[in-house]
Order: C-alpha cells, then sequence, then structure tokens
C-alpha cells in the first residue's frame, strides 16, 4: 500500500535545545504500516519522496531532526546535502 502525508509539524534539531522550526511536510510512503506505531513501536517505511518546508522561509541547516507531527508521531530525519531523509517513526508514549 502506498500514501502520502501532508501536514504541519515542529521540526527540532537533536541534540540542540531551544531551537524549533515550523515546517510544512509532506512524503509518499510506499513500503510499511502504521499499525504498530500506534503501540508504541519504531516503524521502518520506505518513502518515494519526502518533503520539508519552513512555513516562514528560514533555511534549515543540515543535520538529524526529530519532526513532532501533529498526530503525536515523531518522524526522526537526516538532512544533508540539500535532501531530506526519512529514518523511521513512532508514536509518542501517552504517559509523556
Amino acid at each position: 500500500m502506498s500514501y502520502a502525508l501532508l501536514c504541519y509539524g515542529r521540526l527540532v534539531p537533536r541534540g540542540r535545545p531551544g531551537i524549533e522550526y515550523t515546517v510544512e511536510y509532506k512524503f509518499y510512503i510506499v513500503d510499511g504500516s502504521l499499525r504498530g506505531v500506534e503501540r508504541g513501536e519504531l516503524l521502518r517505511v520506505k518513502c518515494s519522496k519526502f518533503v520539508v518546508c519552513s512555513v516562514d522561509s528560514q533555511p534549515i541547516p543540515e543535520g538529524h531532526y526529530d519532526l513532532h507531527s501533529n498526530d503525536g508521531f515523531t518522524h526522526h530525519l537526516q538532512h544533508f546535502s540539500g535532501k531530506w531523509r526519512f529514518i523511521e517513526t513512532s508514536k509518542a508514549s501517552a504517559n509523556v
């Protein structure tokens, strides 16, 4: 099954507290399922295309990021050489 996600979220650099970007993101998932994530499991999927843009056109430096979506998922991303790479997704714990 393949599908696309288009949303807004908070992009937070790993290891650099206090910095946050409000972004619009869209990625096309071509292999994987979100069922296991609902139980707090990590999800590994394949994406054919991934786009992240700052809503205020602020440049986003290269590095590792956590993208916190409005639906409670956290997406781990890499940004290098102007390209975004989707690593994995996890569901936020209800105890946090």
